[in-house]
Protein backbone atom coordinates (compact mmCIF):
# COMPACT_ATOMS: atom_id res chain seq x y z
CA UNK A 1 0.00 0.00 0.00
CA UNK A 2 2.68 2.22 0.78
CA UNK A 3 4.60 1.26 -2.26
CA UNK A 4 1.64 2.04 -4.40
CA UNK A 5 1.56 5.87 -3.09
CA UNK A 6 4.84 6.56 -3.71
CA UNK A 7 4.54 5.22 -7.28
CA UNK A 8 1.17 7.56 -7.39
CA UNK A 9 3.07 10.76 -6.28
CA UNK A 10 6.21 9.82 -8.73
CA UNK A 11 3.61 9.55 -11.77
CA UNK A 12 2.09 13.03 -10.54
CA UNK A 13 4.96 14.89 -10.45
CA UNK A 14 6.23 13.27 -13.84
CA UNK A 15 2.91 14.67 -15.23
CA UNK A 16 3.42 17.69 -14.06
CA UNK A 17 7.09 18.56 -15.34
CA UNK A 18 5.98 17.67 -18.86
CA UNK A 19 2.93 19.67 -18.82
CA UNK A 20 5.03 22.58 -17.68
CA UNK A 21 8.04 21.91 -20.12
CA UNK A 22 5.32 21.66 -23.27
CA UNK A 23 3.67 24.87 -21.82
CA UNK A 24 7.12 26.50 -21.56
CA UNK A 25 7.71 24.76 -25.19
CA UNK A 26 4.90 26.60 -26.65
CA UNK A 27 5.28 29.86 -25.02
CA UNK A 28 8.76 30.27 -26.47
CA UNK A 29 7.80 28.54 -30.08
CA UNK A 30 5.09 31.29 -29.85
CA UNK A 31 6.87 34.68 -29.20
CA UNK A 32 9.54 33.19 -31.79
CA UNK A 33 6.40 33.26 -34.34
CA UNK A 34 4.93 36.70 -33.13
CA UNK A 35 9.11 38.34 -33.18
CA UNK A 36 9.18 36.94 -37.22
CA UNK A 37 5.78 38.06 -38.02
CA UNK A 38 6.21 41.54 -36.10
CA UNK A 39 10.04 41.98 -37.47
CA UNK A 40 8.75 42.92 -41.20
CA UNK A 41 11.00 45.55 -42.90
CA UNK A 42 8.88 48.93 -43.47
CA UNK A 43 11.51 50.97 -45.14
CA UNK A 44 14.48 50.57 -46.69
CA UNK A 45 17.31 53.70 -47.39
CA UNK A 46 20.31 54.46 -49.02
CA UNK A 47 23.01 56.61 -47.20
CA UNK A 48 26.21 58.52 -48.38
CA UNK A 49 25.62 57.76 -51.86
CA UNK A 50 26.95 61.07 -54.05
CA UNK A 51 27.78 59.40 -57.31
CA UNK A 52 25.89 56.55 -57.30
CA UNK A 53 22.23 57.10 -57.95
CA UNK A 54 19.78 55.17 -54.98
CA UNK A 55 17.99 53.42 -57.94
CA UNK A 56 21.27 51.78 -59.06
CA UNK A 57 22.32 50.71 -55.44
CA UNK A 58 18.37 49.18 -54.70
CA UNK A 59 18.44 47.33 -57.93
CA UNK A 60 21.34 45.57 -56.82
CA UNK A 61 19.28 44.41 -53.51
CA UNK A 62 17.27 41.73 -53.03
CA UNK A 63 15.64 42.90 -49.74
CA UNK A 64 12.25 44.59 -50.05
CA UNK A 65 9.63 46.96 -48.22
CA UNK A 66 6.73 44.20 -46.74
CA UNK A 67 9.51 41.35 -46.60
CA UNK A 68 10.54 39.78 -43.63
CA UNK A 69 13.77 40.77 -42.13
CA UNK A 70 16.39 38.03 -42.73
CA UNK A 71 19.84 38.81 -41.48
CA UNK A 72 21.27 36.16 -44.39
CA UNK A 73 19.52 38.16 -46.96
CA UNK A 74 20.74 41.64 -46.40
CA UNK A 75 24.37 39.71 -45.30
CA UNK A 76 24.21 38.66 -49.48
CA UNK A 77 22.98 42.20 -50.48
CA UNK A 78 25.86 43.86 -48.89
CA UNK A 79 28.25 41.44 -50.80
CA UNK A 80 26.58 42.31 -53.49
CA UNK A 81 27.27 46.03 -53.18
CA UNK A 82 31.35 45.08 -52.46
CA UNK A 83 31.14 43.33 -55.84
CA UNK A 84 30.16 46.51 -57.48
CA UNK A 85 33.71 48.05 -56.87
CA UNK A 86 32.43 51.32 -56.20
CA UNK A 87 31.96 51.46 -52.27
CA UNK A 88 35.30 52.14 -49.64
CA UNK A 89 32.98 51.07 -46.78
CA UNK A 90 29.62 49.63 -46.25
CA UNK A 91 27.16 49.19 -43.31
CA UNK A 92 24.20 48.49 -42.38
CA UNK A 93 22.11 49.93 -39.47
CA UNK A 94 18.39 49.18 -38.15
CA UNK A 95 16.26 50.85 -36.63
CA UNK A 96 12.76 49.80 -34.87
CA UNK A 97 9.71 51.27 -35.83
CA UNK A 98 6.15 50.89 -34.04
CA UNK A 99 5.02 48.71 -36.48
CA UNK A 100 8.46 47.02 -38.39
CA UNK A 101 11.99 47.81 -38.97
CA UNK A 102 13.99 50.44 -41.06
CA UNK A 103 17.14 49.07 -42.87
CA UNK A 104 19.56 51.52 -43.66
CA UNK A 105 22.44 50.76 -46.03
CA UNK A 106 25.57 53.12 -45.07
CA UNK A 107 27.81 53.35 -48.32
CA UNK A 108 31.25 55.40 -48.33
CA UNK A 109 31.61 55.87 -52.40
CA UNK A 110 35.50 55.16 -54.07
CA UNK A 111 37.15 58.41 -54.93
CA UNK A 112 37.21 59.19 -58.63
CA UNK A 113 40.71 59.96 -60.37
CA UNK A 114 40.97 63.40 -61.28
CA UNK A 115 44.62 63.42 -62.65
CA UNK A 116 47.36 61.25 -62.76
CA UNK A 117 50.86 61.92 -62.22
CA UNK A 118 54.39 60.51 -62.41
CA UNK A 119 57.23 61.63 -60.03
CA UNK A 120 61.00 60.67 -60.73
CA UNK A 121 60.75 59.45 -64.31
CA UNK A 122 63.56 60.47 -66.15
CA UNK A 123 64.21 57.55 -68.83
CA UNK A 124 60.36 57.22 -69.93
CA UNK A 125 58.45 60.21 -70.98
CA UNK A 126 55.50 60.05 -68.47
CA UNK A 127 53.33 59.95 -71.85
CA UNK A 128 54.77 56.62 -72.28
CA UNK A 129 54.26 55.41 -68.73
CA UNK A 130 50.72 56.36 -69.11
CA UNK A 131 50.51 54.37 -71.96
CA UNK A 132 51.84 51.53 -69.87
CA UNK A 133 49.12 51.69 -67.09
CA UNK A 134 45.45 50.51 -67.10
CA UNK A 135 43.58 53.09 -65.23
CA UNK A 136 42.54 56.63 -66.40
CA UNK A 137 41.02 59.67 -65.68
CA UNK A 138 37.36 59.39 -64.47
CA UNK A 139 37.92 55.96 -63.11
CA UNK A 140 37.18 54.87 -59.36
CA UNK A 141 40.45 54.11 -57.30
CA UNK A 142 41.16 50.81 -56.66
CA UNK A 143 44.13 49.50 -54.63
CA UNK A 144 44.81 46.03 -56.56
CA UNK A 145 44.29 48.09 -59.57
CA UNK A 146 46.95 50.64 -58.52
CA UNK A 147 49.07 47.84 -57.49
CA UNK A 148 48.74 46.13 -60.88
CA UNK A 149 50.24 49.23 -62.61
CA UNK A 150 53.20 49.60 -60.32
CA UNK A 151 54.38 46.11 -61.66
CA UNK A 152 53.56 47.03 -65.38
CA UNK A 153 55.69 49.82 -64.72
CA UNK A 154 58.41 48.05 -63.01
CA UNK A 155 58.75 46.02 -65.79
CA UNK A 156 59.32 48.45 -68.22
CA UNK A 157 62.12 49.45 -66.61
CA UNK A 158 63.44 46.13 -65.95
CA UNK A 159 63.64 45.69 -69.82
CA UNK A 160 65.78 48.59 -70.02
CA UNK A 161 67.81 46.47 -67.79
CA UNK A 162 66.76 49.29 -64.64
CA UNK A 163 66.43 46.01 -62.01
CA UNK A 164 66.00 47.79 -58.79
CA UNK A 165 63.28 50.37 -59.72
CA UNK A 166 61.36 51.20 -56.74
CA UNK A 167 57.64 52.30 -57.96
CA UNK A 168 54.60 53.11 -55.56
CA UNK A 169 51.53 54.42 -56.36
CA UNK A 170 49.24 56.57 -53.61
CA UNK A 171 46.09 58.97 -53.83
CA UNK A 172 46.16 62.53 -52.67
CA UNK A 173 43.63 65.44 -52.37
CA UNK A 174 45.46 68.29 -54.43
CA UNK A 175 43.04 71.06 -54.45
CA UNK A 176 39.70 69.44 -54.69
CA UNK A 177 41.27 67.19 -56.65
CA UNK A 178 41.76 63.41 -56.53
CA UNK A 179 45.39 62.93 -57.88
CA UNK A 180 46.99 59.36 -57.89
CA UNK A 181 50.61 59.81 -57.91
CA UNK A 182 52.88 57.44 -58.76
CA UNK A 183 56.44 57.52 -57.02
CA UNK A 184 59.28 56.29 -59.10
CA UNK A 185 63.18 55.84 -57.86
CA UNK A 186 64.57 54.37 -61.24
CA UNK A 187 67.58 53.65 -59.58
CA UNK A 188 71.33 52.63 -62.43
CA UNK A 189 71.06 50.76 -65.27
CA UNK A 190 72.64 47.16 -64.35
CA UNK A 191 73.87 44.78 -67.31
CA UNK A 192 75.29 41.48 -66.54
CA UNK A 193 78.79 41.56 -66.19
CA UNK A 194 80.02 37.91 -65.87
CA UNK A 195 78.54 34.83 -65.47
CA UNK A 196 80.49 32.32 -62.75
CA UNK A 197 80.36 28.62 -62.23
CA UNK A 198 81.54 27.17 -58.76
CA UNK A 199 81.57 23.15 -58.54
CA UNK A 200 82.33 22.40 -61.76
CA UNK A 201 85.07 19.98 -61.92
CA UNK A 202 83.86 17.96 -65.24
CA UNK A 203 82.71 20.57 -67.62
CA UNK A 204 84.74 24.01 -68.27
CA UNK A 205 82.83 27.45 -68.10
CA UNK A 206 82.44 27.52 -71.73
CA UNK A 207 80.75 23.81 -71.98
CA UNK A 208 78.07 24.96 -69.28
CA UNK A 209 77.36 28.61 -70.65
CA UNK A 210 76.38 26.74 -74.11
CA UNK A 211 73.77 25.50 -71.83
CA UNK A 212 71.94 28.76 -71.14
CA UNK A 213 70.61 31.65 -72.58
CA UNK A 214 71.46 34.34 -70.77
CA UNK A 215 74.38 36.39 -71.70
CA UNK A 216 77.18 38.90 -70.22
CA UNK A 217 77.06 42.32 -71.94
CA UNK A 218 79.60 42.42 -74.88
CA UNK A 219 80.49 43.83 -78.66
CA UNK A 220 77.85 44.72 -80.15
CA UNK A 221 76.05 45.71 -77.36
CA UNK A 222 72.69 46.14 -79.46
CA UNK A 223 72.91 42.42 -79.88
CA UNK A 224 74.78 41.06 -76.25
CA UNK A 225 72.78 43.86 -74.32
CA UNK A 226 73.68 41.71 -71.00
CA UNK A 227 69.77 41.80 -69.85
CA UNK A 228 69.29 40.07 -67.04
CA UNK A 229 65.60 37.87 -66.89
CA UNK A 230 64.71 36.12 -64.02
CA UNK A 231 62.58 33.63 -65.11
CA UNK A 232 65.42 32.93 -68.65
CA UNK A 233 67.64 32.48 -65.60
CA UNK A 234 66.10 30.16 -63.24
CA UNK A 235 65.51 28.21 -66.69
CA UNK A 236 69.08 28.10 -67.44
CA UNK A 237 69.70 27.10 -63.74
CA UNK A 238 67.34 23.99 -64.76
CA UNK A 239 69.46 23.17 -68.02
CA UNK A 240 72.52 22.88 -66.18
CA UNK A 241 71.23 20.30 -64.13
CA UNK A 242 69.85 18.39 -67.10
CA UNK A 243 73.18 18.66 -68.86
CA UNK A 244 74.85 16.91 -65.96
CA UNK A 245 72.30 13.96 -65.79
CA UNK A 246 72.21 13.41 -69.20
CA UNK A 247 75.88 12.90 -69.10
CA UNK A 248 75.24 10.50 -66.25
CA UNK A 249 75.19 12.94 -63.00
CA UNK A 250 71.97 12.25 -61.65
CA UNK A 251 72.77 13.54 -58.10
CA UNK A 252 73.62 16.74 -59.53
CA UNK A 253 71.63 20.02 -57.99
CA UNK A 254 72.39 23.73 -58.81
CA UNK A 255 71.98 26.89 -56.69
CA UNK A 256 72.70 30.41 -57.49
CA UNK A 257 72.91 33.95 -56.22
CA UNK A 258 73.57 37.42 -57.77
CA UNK A 259 75.79 39.50 -57.01
CA UNK A 260 76.68 43.60 -57.65
CA UNK A 261 79.51 46.04 -58.25
CA UNK A 262 79.68 48.31 -55.78
CA UNK A 263 78.47 51.33 -58.35
CA UNK A 264 75.53 48.88 -58.58
CA UNK A 265 76.18 48.67 -62.81
CA UNK A 266 77.25 45.44 -63.17
CA UNK A 267 75.42 42.30 -62.01
CA UNK A 268 77.42 39.08 -61.55
CA UNK A 269 75.25 35.87 -62.10
CA UNK A 270 76.58 33.24 -59.62
CA UNK A 271 76.03 29.47 -60.37
CA UNK A 272 76.69 27.14 -57.70
CA UNK A 273 77.10 23.36 -58.53
CA UNK A 274 77.53 19.95 -56.81
CA UNK A 275 77.93 17.34 -58.98
CA UNK A 276 77.84 14.22 -57.36
CA UNK A 277 79.15 10.95 -58.41
CA UNK A 278 78.51 9.94 -61.87
CA UNK A 279 76.09 6.64 -62.69
CA UNK A 280 77.12 3.61 -64.65
CA UNK A 281 75.34 0.73 -66.55
CA UNK A 282 76.43 -2.47 -64.90
CA UNK A 283 74.20 -4.97 -66.72
CA UNK A 284 72.63 -4.13 -70.55
CA UNK A 285 70.13 -6.79 -71.40
CA UNK A 286 67.79 -6.83 -74.57
CA UNK A 287 65.30 -9.73 -74.45
CA UNK A 288 62.68 -10.88 -76.83
CA UNK A 289 64.31 -10.75 -79.70
CA UNK A 290 64.23 -12.88 -82.65
CA UNK A 291 65.07 -10.64 -85.98
CA UNK A 292 68.19 -9.52 -84.50
CA UNK A 293 70.94 -10.75 -82.36
CA UNK A 294 71.23 -9.27 -78.77
CA UNK A 295 74.83 -7.80 -80.29
CA UNK A 296 73.48 -6.59 -83.51
CA UNK A 297 70.46 -4.18 -81.11
CA UNK A 298 73.29 -3.34 -78.42
CA UNK A 299 75.81 -1.81 -81.41
CA UNK A 300 72.87 0.44 -82.24
CA UNK A 301 72.14 1.80 -78.49
CA UNK A 302 74.16 4.55 -77.06
CA UNK A 303 74.24 2.47 -73.82
CA UNK A 304 77.02 0.55 -72.99
CA UNK A 305 77.49 -1.80 -70.56
CA UNK A 306 80.18 -0.38 -68.35
CA UNK A 307 79.67 3.21 -70.00
CA UNK A 308 77.95 5.94 -68.05
CA UNK A 309 74.58 6.13 -67.79
CA UNK A 310 72.52 8.54 -69.75
CA UNK A 311 69.39 10.22 -68.30
CA UNK A 312 68.02 11.04 -71.76
CA UNK A 313 69.61 8.51 -73.30
CA UNK A 314 66.96 5.50 -72.35
CA UNK A 315 64.18 6.80 -74.41
CA UNK A 316 66.64 7.73 -77.27
CA UNK A 317 67.74 3.96 -77.30
CA UNK A 318 64.13 2.60 -77.36
CA UNK A 319 63.23 4.83 -80.09
CA UNK A 320 66.06 3.71 -82.05
CA UNK A 321 64.90 -0.25 -81.55
CA UNK A 322 61.28 0.71 -82.68
CA UNK A 323 62.68 2.37 -86.09
CA UNK A 324 65.70 -0.69 -86.30
CA UNK A 325 62.59 -2.79 -86.19
CA UNK A 326 59.91 -1.17 -88.57
CA UNK A 327 63.07 -0.75 -91.26
CA UNK A 328 61.94 -4.63 -91.38
CA UNK A 329 58.81 -3.87 -91.25
CA UNK A 330 57.70 -4.40 -87.90
CA UNK A 331 55.72 -1.01 -87.63
CA UNK A 332 53.75 -2.66 -84.61
CA UNK A 333 56.56 -3.65 -82.89
CA UNK A 334 57.00 -2.39 -79.09
CA UNK A 335 59.68 -1.72 -76.81
CA UNK A 336 59.37 -1.27 -73.07
CA UNK A 337 62.32 0.00 -71.29
CA UNK A 338 63.49 -0.80 -67.48
CA UNK A 339 65.93 0.62 -65.51
CA UNK A 340 66.89 -0.09 -61.90
CA UNK A 341 69.73 1.21 -59.44
CA UNK A 342 71.90 -0.99 -57.14
CA UNK A 343 70.69 -0.08 -53.58
CA UNK A 344 74.19 0.83 -52.92
CA UNK A 345 76.68 3.04 -55.30
CA UNK A 346 76.41 4.18 -59.05
CA UNK A 347 75.65 1.25 -60.60
CA UNK A 348 72.26 0.85 -63.33
CA UNK A 349 71.32 -1.94 -64.59
CA UNK A 350 68.85 -1.68 -68.13
CA UNK A 351 67.04 -3.79 -69.68
CA UNK A 352 64.74 -3.17 -73.23
CA UNK A 353 61.71 -5.98 -73.46
CA UNK A 354 60.71 -6.43 -77.33
CA UNK A 355 57.42 -7.90 -78.67
CA UNK A 356 58.48 -7.95 -82.34
CA UNK A 357 54.50 -8.44 -83.86
CA UNK A 358 53.89 -9.09 -87.62
CA UNK A 359 55.28 -7.91 -90.39
CA UNK A 360 53.95 -5.65 -93.14
CA UNK A 361 53.77 -5.15 -96.85
CA UNK A 362 53.00 -2.34 -98.84
CA UNK A 363 49.58 -2.93 -100.74
CA UNK A 364 48.58 0.74 -102.35
CA UNK A 365 49.79 3.89 -102.02
CA UNK A 366 46.88 6.24 -101.51
CA UNK A 367 47.65 10.13 -102.31
CA UNK A 368 44.98 12.93 -101.29
CA UNK A 369 45.52 17.01 -101.00
CA UNK A 370 46.50 17.33 -104.10
CA UNK A 371 44.08 19.45 -106.65
CA UNK A 372 46.48 20.83 -108.55
CA UNK A 373 49.63 18.50 -108.95
CA UNK A 374 49.42 15.07 -110.65
CA UNK A 375 49.71 11.88 -108.76
CA UNK A 376 52.88 10.57 -110.88
CA UNK A 377 54.90 13.87 -109.94
CA UNK A 378 54.17 13.24 -105.87
CA UNK A 379 55.24 9.53 -106.59
CA UNK A 380 58.68 10.89 -108.27
CA UNK A 381 59.42 11.83 -104.73
CA UNK A 382 58.68 8.64 -103.19
CA UNK A 383 61.14 5.92 -102.33
CA UNK A 384 58.75 2.77 -102.03
CA UNK A 385 56.60 0.68 -103.93
CA UNK A 386 52.88 -1.52 -103.78
CA UNK A 387 54.46 -5.30 -102.58
CA UNK A 388 57.32 -4.15 -101.10
CA UNK A 389 57.80 -4.71 -97.53
CA UNK A 390 57.16 -1.74 -95.30
CA UNK A 391 60.73 0.54 -94.06
CA UNK A 392 60.11 3.63 -91.97
CA UNK A 393 63.11 4.60 -93.38
CA UNK A 394 62.27 4.74 -96.31
CA UNK A 395 59.10 6.67 -95.15
CA UNK A 396 61.03 9.36 -93.86
CA UNK A 397 63.37 9.67 -96.91
CA UNK A 398 60.48 9.89 -98.91
CA UNK A 399 58.68 12.91 -96.29
CA UNK A 400 62.14 14.74 -96.90
CA UNK A 401 62.08 14.12 -100.59
CA UNK A 402 58.47 15.76 -100.56
CA UNK A 403 59.08 18.69 -98.13
CA UNK A 404 62.62 19.57 -99.96
CA UNK A 405 60.70 20.50 -103.09
CA UNK A 406 59.34 22.87 -101.70
CA UNK A 407 55.84 22.51 -104.18
CA UNK A 408 53.83 20.96 -100.95
CA UNK A 409 53.25 22.02 -96.86
CA UNK A 410 53.08 18.51 -95.31
CA UNK A 411 49.78 17.88 -93.10
CA UNK A 412 49.72 16.44 -89.43
CA UNK A 413 50.43 12.47 -89.93
CA UNK A 414 52.56 9.74 -88.42
CA UNK A 415 54.88 9.07 -89.14
CA UNK A 416 56.75 11.83 -90.34
CA UNK A 417 53.29 13.37 -92.37
CA UNK A 418 52.27 9.68 -93.78
CA UNK A 419 49.38 7.28 -92.15
CA UNK A 420 48.77 4.10 -92.18
CA UNK A 421 45.65 1.76 -92.90
CA UNK A 422 45.22 -1.69 -92.80
CA UNK A 423 45.08 -3.32 -96.30
CA UNK A 424 42.97 -6.19 -97.97
CA UNK A 425 44.84 -9.06 -95.83
CA UNK A 426 46.37 -8.81 -92.21
CA UNK A 427 50.00 -8.30 -93.29
CA UNK A 428 49.24 -5.53 -96.00
CA UNK A 429 49.34 -1.61 -95.34
CA UNK A 430 48.04 1.08 -97.24
CA UNK A 431 49.96 4.21 -97.56
CA UNK A 432 48.38 7.23 -97.05
CA UNK A 433 50.54 10.33 -98.37
CA UNK A 434 48.19 13.71 -97.33
CA UNK A 435 49.66 17.02 -98.99
CA UNK A 436 48.38 20.58 -98.66
CA UNK A 437 49.62 22.23 -101.85
CA UNK A 438 51.94 25.50 -101.49
CA UNK A 439 52.88 28.15 -104.01
CA UNK A 440 52.69 27.01 -107.49
CA UNK A 441 55.94 26.73 -109.58
CA UNK A 442 58.68 25.59 -107.10
CA UNK A 443 58.75 22.51 -108.25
Amino acid sequence: MKLNRVLLQATSIIVALVITLYFSFVKVAYAETQGKITHIIKKIEIKGNQRISTTAIRNSIRVKDGDPYDPQLVSQDVDALWSLGFFDNIGVELEELRDGLKVVFLVTERAVIDEIQFQGNKKFKTKNLKKQIGIKEGDYIKPYLLKLDEDKIKELYIKKCFYRVWVHAESKLIDGKTVVVFNIEEGPKIRIAEIRFTGNKNFNRRKLLKQTESRQKRFPAFIFPGRFEQKKFESDIVKVKEFYMNNGWLDVDAGWDITYSEDNTRMFLNIHVKEGERYYVENLRIHGETLFTEEELKEKLKLKEGGPFFFNAVEKDAYQLRLTYGEQGYIAASVKEKHTFSSEGTKVDVSFNIEEKDRYYIEKIKISGNDKTRDNVIRRQVTFYPGERLDTEKIRDSQRRLTNTGYFDMESGAPAGFNFEPGSEPNKQNVLIDVKEGRPGLL
